[in-house]
């Protein structure tokens, strides 16, 4: 192009040259990045500038003037997923998605300097559809008046409805659908945010992928749902497969999901899944993978890394109800005779940790619900032989790793979902005397821009154990 810089409202033909974790395609005018939706890389496109800031530009897709080989066609798949803005790379191969992730996490790494680390391909189950145990549907009124069900369009609250998301299971639309259709027929109305009026907010559903179980959470403003009992008795009736129906009550104005009080009000406490050989209980709360097959494959290589040996003391931060840490321990004979300490922050979590624990007959496994700041710094654990992490998006924060480079941990086993946060980290763990070669990304969330990565994490002059 001979443009210095593109130029609002004007046309240009350019070939896209990447695809951000956004979904949104990549190409240069006049050296300044400009992103256009509804591209992929190796697109020719015919493009008008609609937005121009300093550093970058947005533009439109008018026309395809020769598609990518990537390139799936627009007819395929979802006809929605633009509006909602969950699956990124949706319109791309699937062998193409997972290069682009794997580069992604390359580029992060590089970004913060480490640029001598092993990035290896994506693992993957190569399941890219129905492989969501868990959907969380925000509930409104549509235009003519009737409940909607759906998700918001991209930062913002504008219900997109929906009638089947391919990223879950069947049944958890027609769930959705079944109870918003219940509600216009007994008159409960659904939340309006901007009038704090209205009662059901979300409908939050999750299911045991081994065990077929399903749990309904309807999120309220209000302190009960009308006829709850007869609710239930339908919805079961209409859905065998539901085991456990819950309230969870919020009445604040906020972005956050689930209110602070929960109420089961027909079936179980809980859902069961099998993962790893083991069998969990999982609540409202409960942190749970949503991809089961893809994070069996995770915490394989997550176990292979860490290669635990008879006899040695571990400690799972972030552990929430189990999971990591007892499949660490809980699947192999000859690893029943290390110990597992877990430590986490919300209590009902410890709870469930607890009872997964004793429920698959692992007793050398012990929790704390701790806030996974100041409890550790009072403990002496100098004899850990290794550490697992597991932390929000966020990443962990420099107390905590200043905590484990001072008790002297040998191995850190680290799993993130944030290939930046991660990069900042290893940096600091650099920083503080540990070395790391490679790092493992697999493929829990097809379709969506999202990629975990798991490494292992030494101490300089400690060899992992072969």
């Amino acid at each position: 192009m001979t443009e210095e810089h593109p130029q609002m409202g004007k046309t240009y033909v350019a070939e896209i040259v990447d695809l951000n974790n956004l979904g949104f395609g990549v190409c240069k005018i006049g050296g300044m990045s400009v992103f256009v939706a509804d591209t992929v890389e190796g697109d020719l496109a015919e493009i008008t500038i609609i937005k121009k800031a300093k550093t970058y530009a947005v533009g439109k897709r008018n026309r395809l003037v020769s598609p990518s080989a990537f390139r799936i066609p627009d007819q395929e798949g979802c006809p929605r997923a633009r509006q909602c803005g969950g699956c990124a790379f949706q319109r791309i191969t699937y062998g193409e998605e997972l290069r682009l992730k794997q580069k992604q996490v390359r580029f992060a790494l590089r970004k913060a300097g480490l640029n001598d680390v092993t990035v290896h391909d994506v693992l993957s189950t190569g399941q890219i559809s129905r492989y969501r145990n868990k959907a969380q549907f925000p509930v409104g009124k549509g235009p003519t008046g009737a409940t909607e069900v759906g998700f918001y369009r991209p930062r913002s609250h504008t219900l997109v409805p929906i009638n089947d998301c391919l990223l879950l299971p069947e049944s958890f639309s027609r769930i959705a659908k079944w109870i918003a259709s219940y509600c216009d027929r007994e008159q409960i109305s659904p939340y309006d945010e901007k009038e704090r009026s209205g009662l059901l907010r979300h409908i939050f559903l999750r299911e045991g992928k081994a065990t077929g179980d399903v749990m309904v959470c309807l999120v309220i403003n209000g302190k009960a749902f009308p006829k709850e009992q007869f609710f239930c008795a339908e919805l079961v009736h209409s859905f065998p497969s539901v085991v456990s129906v819950v309230l969870s009550i919020n009445r604040e104005q906020t972005n956050v999901i689930l209110g602070g009080e929960t109420r089961v009000i027909w079936g179980n406490q809980h859902i069961e899944d099998v993962l790893c050989g083991l069998r969990f209980e999982i609540g409202p709360n409960s942190f749970y993978q949503v991809n089961h097959d893809a994070t069996e494959i995770l915490y394989s290589k997550a176990a292979e890394l860490l290669a635990l040996q008879p006899g040695e003391r571990v400690l799972d931060l972030y552990c929430g109800i189990g999971t990591i840490g007892l499949s660490m321990i809980g699947c192999d004979d000859s690893r029943r005779v290390c110990s597992l300490i877990g430590m986490e922050e919300i209590p009902e979590a410890v709870k469930s940790a607890e009872s997964n624990a004793r429920n698959n007959g692992i007793s050398n496994a012990s929790f704390i619900v701790s806030d996974l700041q100041e409890d550790v710094k009072e403990r002496n654990w100098e004899s850990l032989d290794a550490v697992i992490v597991d932390p929000p998006r966020k990443g962990l924060s420099d107390r905590v790793i200043r905590m484990i480079n001072r008790m002297m941990i040998p191995r850190v086993l680290y799993i993130s979902c944030d290939p930046d946060t991660l990069a900042r980290d290893l940096v600091i763990f650099r920083d503080a005397g540990y070395v790391f070669k490679e790092v493992f990304p697999v493929d829990l969330f097809p379709r969506t821009g999202h990629v975990e990565v798991v490494t292992l994490i030494t101490r300089a002059g400690v060899e992992a154990t072969e």
